[in-house]
């Protein structure tokens, strides 16, 4: 029981989750498609936002987790997909949401991006969210045929060197996001300056279909 009302409220938990879901409740509309949804608790969130919603993931696990905390009402299609190669026409979503998977897909990120934008109709857009070093690093964004705004989370050091330690140990997870995240914040408030977590808006030009 426990474990259900922490993946309907992972937001409360999270602040860098909740930073991006400012971001993306206010995007996120029409069809819309979570590349790389995990466990699948973005996609619920957001899913009343929206016409239709996709939710895709390399991994069986994760998809299998997603639907058994989705509700039949929702309505929410699940796939299991590889991000570099998607399984859907061009210009089939109107919002497109890529939420800390990028820094996962070593050596192909911007053949990941390019297909998110492949995916996106003229004037929808992409949501990105990874460390800023992944982030800054993508060249398929330089040639002009996108609008990118780029947005920084304040992040202190002490916080980043913890959290990244105990994540390490997946039985931890739960029970430290409730205890550590109170204790993240105030170190933002101590130690300010340009975050590692970046988040990229990324809006296809053209005309909207």
């Amino acid at each position: 029981m426990f474990k259900e009302f922490y993946f309907r409220n992972w937001f409360w938990f999270h602040p860098i989750r909740r930073w991006e879901y400012g971001f993306l409740k206010s995007m996120v509309s029409g069809k819309f498609l979570d590349a790389g949804c995990g466990n699948g608790a973005i996609t619920l969130a957001l899913s009343a936002r929206t016409l239709e919603t996709c939710a895709v993931d390399v991994s069986d696990v994760a998809i299998a987790t997603a639907e058994k905390y989705n509700n039949p009402g929702e309505k929410i299609a699940y796939g299991i997909m590889d991000l570099k190669k998607l399984g859907f026409p061009d210009c089939s979503f109107d919002s497109v949401a890529c939420v800390s998977v990028i820094g996962q897909c070593s050596g192909f990120k911007d053949e990941v991006v390019s297909e998110l934008l492949r995916v996106t109709k003229p004037g929808g857009t992409v949501f990105v969210s990874a460390l800023s070093r992944y982030v800054d690093a993508l060249k398929v964004l330089d040639d002009g045929r996108f609008e990118v705004s780029r947005f920084y989370a304040l992040k202190g050091r002490v916080a980043r060197e913890l959290f990244d330690f105990f994540m390490a140990y997946r039985d931890w997870r739960t029970l430290f996001s409730i205890v550590f995240f109170p204790l993240f914040w105030l170190d933002q408030l101590l130690i300010k300056g340009k975050g590692e977590t970046c988040v990229l808006l990324i809006r296809k030009k053209g005309v909207v279909g």
